[in-house]
């Protein structure tokens, strides 16, 4: 006697639907855990200009990240597109000098410290030169979520470093946009660990409806250089700052 597959109406079987749905909820729970980790934030939330010297600027926000092979040179073991998300990230900054600042951002499962020097100011056109590091951790979702192929489930750290150019086109008192290129690498331990270069082109802009107050929404796209392990990585923000708010 041979066994009988039960069917589906669509003709799939039942086994296969339950394994689709096994896979699907596998994916639901992956995305949950991203929100208690960290992701990829280059996000500046800020113009070119600094915080004055013993005043602070306090920025809230909120940034997600998606990790895909590069339409251009994409390996086929990276796998289909991951996301991440970082609900909130609480920023600090003060100023050095006249025209220089340091700041700090706490995530979950993250931390940044970044500086930066306002080598331009007119009432037009901004210029500032930064550096940033954040270390964060981050589960391996399947596929492009991970930067090696063959890496473990997780990988308890990353560090990312970045030396952005940053432009200030201001648009009136309460406008400025803010375009951002340079390079940034990304330091994966866990697994073979990796070293990743990246080319960074990015646009915020920074809507100020009170002096004390300020919306910057900001978006970055980060492309590895170099055949191996070939991907695009896309960063978005939207921050909330008070204070002293440039």
């Amino acid at each position: 006697m041979h066994a009988t597959t039960r069917m589906e109406k669509d003709g799939t079987t039942v086994e296969g639907a339950k394994s689709r749905l096994n896979t699907t909820r596998a994916f639901g729970l992956c995305t949950a855990l991203s929100a208690f980790v960290g992701c990829a934030d280059p996000n500046l939330l800020s113009t070119p200009r600094t915080v004055p010297i013993g005043d602070l600027a306090f920025t809230v926000g909120s940034n997600v990240e998606a990790f895909s092979a590069s339409p251009v040179r994409a390996p086929p073991e990276l796998g289909p597109p991951a996301f991440g998300w970082n609900p909130v990230a609480i920023g600090i900054r003060t100023g050095l000098a006249s025209n220089v600042d340091v700041g700090g951002r706490l995530g979950v499962g993250s931390l940044g410290i970044d500086g930066k020097y306002n080598l331009l100011r007119t009432d037009s056109f901004d210029m500032a030169l930064g550096l940033g590091a954040q270390g964060y951790v981050t589960p391996r979702l399947g596929g492009a979520a991970s930067y090696e192929p063959n890496a473990p489930r997780w990988q308890w750290g990353r560090l990312m470093i970045s030396l952005p150019a940053v432009f200030g086109i201001n648009l009136g008192d309460h406008v400025t946009v803010v375009p951002i290129v340079g390079p940034a690498g990304l330091a994966a331990f866990g697994g073979e660990g990796a070293w990743i270069t990246y080319a960074r082109g990015g646009l915020g802009i920074q809507l100020r409806p009170t002096k004390r107050f300020a919306i910057h929404p900001e978006l970055n796209v980060l492309q590895s250089l170099g055949e191996a392990r070939s991907h695009v990585l896309v960063t978005g923000a939207v921050g909330l700052s008070f204070g002293a708010v440039h």
